[in-house]
């Protein structure tokens, strides 16, 4: 940030016409003296930095604060401090619209031979010409500036890997359409450079973007940054994103080519034990509830067995277990769970490693049972 002292007359005359700055709500007030200067943010794209009002070297906030001041005409006024200091004239609105502007403006307007102002035309918009000047300008740009940039934003090589994992982008559908990563182009705000694809020869700004999860296939939308959806260049969703030391989501086609989720060697057994009865499994519900003023948070139940009607809860006894349920959590997991099932006429069932035994007898003696009844 960057201070610098300006010497103009009219610039002395705006700081002695100040009487006082007050905050927008009324709780603070600055009395002069008020120094202007010319401030520089770092976090602005203005070269020249804006004129801005100091109180004892500190900055004051222009759209939290207002300005009284002392017109020409002796008149006190209150205007946003913004307003004040893009005033080119010390004259309020009241004195400048007199009696003698207003008949001079008649008169103008009366007159026939007057020249009129010519119409400006907007130019057109180029867009190759501002794809060159984007990667000229960016290609100037120093190491560091260009290294943090890729940090927090996508290149083409890791846009080519997870394409095929978006079905939309800013509301425009671009599923099995080709799409042509560009280069970071110029914005004028504070970011710089924004990034864009192009298809059908339109320019799409990347964000707002729906995918589909490579892990689960679910879908799924985000407002955030490409980059924090992506773990080892794969595009994943908030559960299968969700990783630690012990539990890592992982993917499973089942016989049935049904593509579910598992956390656990102990849910991977539980899979091909189904597997083995020709039972159909698939992931289980996402069931919302709310837990200590948090709402519509997803309890993601583990399976669902349809042929039952059934969803499957595989439960061991470790320290997350026992920390939810001390805290509460899994008691409103559990009901959440129990009413679901209750209401879609289901069965919830929780297993625990010594259950899983007994609970497969319980279905291959129900197996069997429909099979003698069909038969």
């Amino acid at each position: 940030m960057e201070n610098q002292e300006i010497k103009n007359e009219f610039f002395d005359l705006l700081e002695k016409s100040i009487i006082e700055v007050v905050s927008n709500d009324g709780t603070l007030t600055y009395l002069p003296p008020f120094t202007l200067k010319i401030f520089k943010n770092k976090y602005s794209n203005l070269e020249s930095g804006c004129l801005t009002l100091f109180k004892n070297e500190i900055p004051i906030k222009t759209r939290q604060n207002k300005v009284i001041y002392k017109c020409l005409c002796g008149e006190t006024h209150k205007i946003h401090l913004s307003k004040f200091l893009i005033k080119k004239v010390l004259r309020c609105q009241s004195c400048s619209e007199t009696e003698e502007k207003r008949k001079r403006h008649s008169n103008l307007l009366r007159d026939k031979n007057r020249i009129k102002k010519p119409i400006k035309t907007k130019s057109s918009y180029d867009f190759n010409v501002h794809l060159e000047k984007s990667i000229t300008k960016f290609g100037k740009e120093n190491f560091d500036f260009i290294k943090k940039y890729y940090k927090k934003n996508i290149n083409e090589n890791e846009f080519n890997k997870i394409k095929d994992k978006i079905l939309s982008i800013d509301g425009f559908s671009v599923e099995n359409k080709e799409m042509v990563f560009l280069p970071p182009l110029i914005v004028s705000n504070q970011a710089k450079y924004s990034q864009y694809i192009l298809v059908d020869n339109k320019k799409i700004l990347l964000t707002n973007i729906t995918f589909k999860c490579e892990n689960c296939d679910d879908i799924f939308n985000t407002t955030r940054r490409i980059k924090t959806k992506m773990s080892s260049n794969k595009i994943l969703c908030r559960k299968c994103l969700f990783s630690n030391k012990v539990f890592k989501i992982k993917r499973y086609v089942t016989i049935f080519n049904d593509i579910i989720t598992y956390q656990s060697n102990l849910e991977l057994e539980f899979i091909k034990k189904c597997e083995n009865l020709n039972i159909k499994i698939l992931n289980g519900p996402k069931i919302p509830f709310n837990f200590q003023n948090k709402k519509n948070i997803k309890y993601y139940v583990d399976f669902f067995l349809p042929d039952f009607n059934m969803i499957i809860e595989i439960k061991a006894n470790h320290i997350w277990h026992r920390n939810q349920l001390k805290n509460g959590l899994w008691g409103a997991k559990q009901n959440a769970a129990e009413e679901y099932s209750k209401n879609n006429k289901m069965t919830y069932k929780i297993l625990f490693q010594e259950d899983i035994d007994s609970f497969f007898d319980l279905l291959r003696y129900s197996l069997d049972c429909n099979e003698n009844y069909r038969s």
